[in-house]
């Protein structure tokens, strides 16, 4: 059984202005150790097109809607993953034993974390009436008695549309008790 190596990556993120937004630090698992077969079998996620993209905002310039972005936080530790996989202990925490940590949750660096992903937060978000197109399987489209939303989703930022306020509020915050989010400035796009 492979027990793949880890370890921890620091990245500042920039905002619109240029100023640094915020600090982040992740846990990354040594994926480029993984076999295909045998520790993963999928690694393809899609995310929205650009002619989807230009489609969308098209649309909602000409019908006057409202837009917001979201990220979601820690989006790969949603999933489980879909077969055993381990990982060396981390550098500062290894207790001298040599045992191995059993993973429980995708991580960072897995070939098929992406992919893990999406499978569930497509089940996710059709559990609140959204629904891919059949053009575009990372454009969600929902219709209610408040108006229409399209979510466009590349990877772990959703760029949401709603034909209204209220119902752009209303498909937020049920997105939002799906996944814990933050915010980001709809003008500076995914």
């Amino acid at each position: 059984v492979p027990i793949l190596r880890c370890h921890w990556t620091y990245t500042l993120k920039f905002g619109q202005s240029g100023l640094p937004t915020r600090y982040k630090a992740r846990l990354v698992i040594g994926g480029n150790e993984q076999i295909p077969g045998r520790d993963f079998d999928d690694t393809y996620t899609p995310t929205a097109s650009m002619d989807s993209l230009r489609a969308i905002m098209h649309l909602s310039a000409a019908r006057g809607w409202v837009r917001t972005q979201d990220d979601v936080t820690g989006a790969f530790l949603h999933s489980d993953v879909d077969r055993p996989i381990y990982m060396r202990q981390l550098q500062d925490f290894d207790d001298g034993t040599g045992r191995a940590c059993l993973i429980m949750r995708s991580l960072y660096g897995l070939k098929q974390a992406s992919h893990l992903w999406n499978k569930y937060m497509d089940q996710r978000m059709k559990t609140i009436g959204f629904h891919p197109t059949l053009s575009d399987s990372a454009v969600y489209i929902r219709r209610t008695n408040l108006g229409e939303t399209i979510t466009a989703i590349h990877v772990d930022n959703f760029l949401t549309f709603a034909s209204c306020p209220a119902e752009l509020k209303s498909a937020r915050t049920q997105i939002h008790e799906l996944f814990e989010m933050k915010e980001e400035d709809p003008d500076w796009m995914l």
